[in-house]
């Protein structure tokens, strides 16, 4: 049995009798390109928010540094 990089190919192929549904394939499938383009935009607003960060940069000294600041652990309060 082929061994596909996606898991849901791996379940349709693996199914024993074979008569996965295409709609429930076509599903599974819709629910992590939802997942994907939630990571998507998550990542471009972190590459914005991260640009931003570098170009307020004022190559002081680590204790001033915004990048540490911004990606730091935060302060419990």
């Amino acid at each position: 049995m082929p061994n596909f990089p996606f898991p849901i190919a791996n379940t349709a192929i693996a199914s024993t009798t074979m008569r996965v549904r295409c709609e429930a394939v076509d599903g599974i499938a819709r629910t992590h390109l939802a997942e994907i383009d939630r990571k998507i935009g998550d990542l471009s607003a972190l590459r914005t928010e991260l640009g931003h960060v570098i170009g307020s940069c004022r190559h002081g000294t680590v204790a001033d540094c915004k990048i540490i600041e911004t990606l730091g652990p935060r302060a419990e309060v």
